[in-house]
């Protein structure tokens, strides 16, 4: 006969094997649940990260192609076609006793301006007109909408300066300007604005383009940021006289950059005189 107390120790056994298998079990299933759990919130993070990214990468792309095809297109056609043709010039700033009051691209809207009652008479920063370019919507085809700018700081400053085509066609110094100078810079594109949309002082000159040109990885690389839209270097955009809008990454060398940037001299009426220095006496 088999022994009861083995058989009552066996049957002991079974039951702790059972229960050791049983928390086993629910131990691994247990894991296995906490590791398909951690991978489920990776997986949506992933996705919604993704979801972002292309997102954002979609409204960049948007705002970069507004910002070249849409606003610069408008500021070339206001300066080229529109005023330029008219008065043989392009727009300087408005002035009074030769008082800066305005920008240049206050002219290229004013009827606007008289329509919203601004006084033209008056600086940009009067009480008056600083209520006027507050509630006005003028400002946007002169500020780009890749960057956010709560003063509404202007995103595109002329080239201007002596030798730049802007100024000496303003001076009467340039034979056949359209013809002649149809590669010739006009405006830049700037991710650094400083002046308000309204106020005089947004110009650059051809030297600054330069220096920007060589000290800015984003102008010659064409780079891009991990994060599209939330600041950084992106390339910056120019316009021509004749309306060619490029990326400075289209230009490979500095030379080529002051050849778009400077007047040949073979087309200035007035030629500049040379500088005389004492040991060339």
């Amino acid at each position: 006969m088999n022994n009861p107390v083995s058989v009552m120790e066996r049957k002991r056994n079974m039951t702790t094997s059972i229960a050791s298998y049983i928390t086993r079990t629910n131990a691994r299933a247990r894991k296995i649940h906490k590791i398909k759990s951690c991978c489920l919130v990776v997986i949506i993070f992933l996705f919604l990260f993704g979801l972002y990214y292309a997102v954002t990468l979609a409204r960049s792309k948007v705002k970069m192609l507004c910002c070249g095809s849409v606003n610069m297109y408008q500021l070339n056609f206001a300066i080229g076609d529109n005023y330029q043709y008219f008065y043989g010039k392009y727009p300087q700033y408005q002035s009074e006793d030769g008082t800066p009051l305005w920008s240049w691209r206050v002219a290229l809207d004013r009827y606007r301006f008289s329509e919203e009652g601004f006084h033209i008479d008056e600086p940009w920063n009067s009480e008056h007109n600083l209520k006027g370019t507050e509630r006005s919507d003028n400002d946007r085809p002169f500020v780009c909408p890749f960057h956010i700018h709560k003063d509404k700081l202007a995103s595109y400053v002329a080239v201007t300066g002596p030798g730049t085509v802007w100024t000496e066609t303003n001076n009467g110094n340039v034979k056949y300007p359209r013809e002649t100078c149809r590669d010739m810079i006009l405006f830049i594109e700037t991710t650094e604005p400083k002046n308000h949309w309204a106020e005089p002082g947004d110009d650059v000159s051809p030297e600054e383009v330069i220096r920007l040109f060589q000290a800015d990885p984003g102008l010659v690389k064409n780079s891009k940021q991990f994060f599209p839209g939330s600041g950084g270097h992106w390339p910056k955009r120019f316009a021509t006289v004749e309306g060619w809008h490029e990326l400075f990454s289209e230009i490979k060398s500095v030379e080529e950059l002051r050849k778009r940037l400077y007047v040949p001299e073979e087309f200035l009426i007035n030629k500049p005189v040379p500088v005389v220095q004492d040991h060339d006496l």
